[in-house]
């Protein structure tokens, strides 16, 4: 990916549970004058723990992943692109 410097980039986060496991996706937005393109930065899933969990529990261990997520990509990015909006 090329940076054009006039145009807006956005890191967007997404979490999802199941009943056996949970992911969060980091994405990449990037908006030009001409066109807007997604990147999937990083991605990572976990399994559920072997005691059963609730869906509500997982949401919140989805959540909680994502923000750790979210803080590493912020921080490892910052030097190379200047992020508008981090939005969760």
């Amino acid at each position: 990916m090329t940076y054009n410097p006039a145009s807006c980039l956005q890191l967007r986060v997404f979490s999802d549970s199941l009943k056996k496991e949970y992911a969060v996706a980091v994405y990449l937005r990037a908006e030009t004058p001409i066109s807007i393109h997604c990147h999937l930065i990083p991605g990572k899933s976990n399994a559920a723990h072997l005691k059963r969990c609730t869906i509500l529990r997982l949401k919140l261990y989805g959540a909680v992943l994502a923000a750790m997520l979210l803080h590493f990509v912020v921080s490892t990015y910052t030097d190379f692109l200047k992020i508008n909006e981090p939005q969760a």
